[in-house]
């Protein structure tokens, strides 16, 4: 099956246009249909399905793999903490992707109905799951997708305002140090979660920080693209010694979004630097404003990077529940069209590199696990 994750999104278009017919309750349950369809297609994959898949199977299994033996393995604390726990209920590997994927999709659920206007959240997700190659990050690096989920429960709960403050800090922010025991490339993304949690920026300075990144990832990308990947490759930063060249080259050069060109790089930059042009202050000002600004920088910057784009996969989730405009003064209706604009470009060219898949990427065709 080649065409499951673009029907999908196709689905959350079609219901984004139907959840403004709809009262925001109907919405709501319609984005949590999205949600565990979602899970549907991340959790019952075949092992077949994403280079990281059957390797993670094997080591859930308890075989031998390429990440080692569950009995003795040199990964992250707080993954084998979190594997082996999961290992107590269940021997399926199946049953244990399909655990990650519903807890991460409950928190998606959770963070966009919270963060986002109901009718906005369809546009929301389908813009993260289009614009670059996320859903690949979240639904194959296992690891990852679990640091994620532990970091977005510490994250949901530390800036939850009805909890208690005492719940907050010692709950919510076990769980973000924990995450760093799951996955090391968390360690980056604190650090700019921190900057955008602390650090208030003007509208002037937020152009000058997206319109820099933009002139630099024009003329220098590709050269930006290959230092990082050697680097990563070569110091075995992360615990990433082994991945192949070749394999990175491949996603640096030819994996749809990973070949930017100026088309692909507006469709980042400038529907961000109307939303700031639209924007009262306070909206600007905002914690996940901040983190969505952030996210686009690092992705024009680093793009062909082909690890740093996947450490930046839960920013743009994060970031862009602030996609759409929002000022208290203006009806800002008009300037829909052009946003509508921008998602039917981004469908359409996520719809071309589905067409031109890389073989080294296994991630299609899909399968389901009784399938193949």
């Amino acid at each position: 099956m080649t065409c499951i994750y673009f029907i999908l999104e196709i689905l959350m278009l079609i219901l984004g246009f139907l959840s403004y017919k709809i009262s925001s309750k109907q919405a709501r349950c319609l984005f949590a249909l999205v949600c565990i369809l979602w899970t549907i297609v991340f959790g019952l994959r075949a092992y077949t399905v994403g280079n990281d898949t059957l390797g993670y199977a094997e080591f859930f299994m308890g075989k031998d793999s390429f990440y080692g033996n569950i009995k003795d393995s040199n990964l992250e604390f707080g993954f084998l903490l979190i594997t082996k726990l999961i290992k107590v209920f269940t021997n399926s590997p199946t049953a244990y992707f399909s655990i990650l994927a519903s807890w991460l999709f409950l928190l998606i659920y959770k963070i966009y109905t919270r963060c986002c206007l109901q009718r906005d959240c369809f546009w929301c997700l389908l813009i993260v799951f289009t614009i670059s190659n996320s859903f690949v990050t979240l639904m194959v690096a296992t690891r990852q997708s679990m640091a994620f989920c532990v970091l977005l429960t510490g994250l949901y709960i530390a800036l939850n305002k009805k909890l208690e403050k005492k719940m907050k800090l010692k709950v919510g922010l076990s769980l973000i140090v924990l995450s760093v025991f799951v996955h090391k490339s968390i360690i980056f993304l604190l650090f700019l979660l921190f900057v955008a949690y602390y650090v208030h920026l003007s509208k002037k300075q937020m152009y000058v920080m997206i319109g820099a990144s933009f002139v630099i990832s024009i003329f220098f990308l590709q050269d930006i693209g290959n230092l990082f990947n050697r680097i990563f490759i070569f110091s075995g930063t992360l615990g990433i010694n082994d991945i192949n060249e070749n394999i990175m080259a491949t996603y640096a050069s030819s994996f749809g979004d990973f070949k930017q060109n100026f088309i692909t790089l507006v469709a980042w930059a400038a529907p961000i630097c109307l939303t700031i042009y639209l924007s009262d202050y306070e909206y600007v000002n905002s914690f996940m404003f901040r983190v969505m600004v952030i996210s686009v920088c690092v992705f024009l910057l680093f793009n062909t990077t082909f690890l740093i784009e996947r450490i930046n996969t839960l920013l743009v989730l994060l970031g862009f529940t602030q996609y759409f405009p929002h000022n208290k003064k203006c009806n800002l209706k008009k300037f829909r069209p052009i946003y509508l604009l921008f998602i039917l470009l981004i469908l359409f060219k996520a719809g071309l590199r589905y067409e031109h898949w890389p073989k080294m990427d296994s991630s299609l065709p899909y399968y389901f696990y009784f399938e193949k």
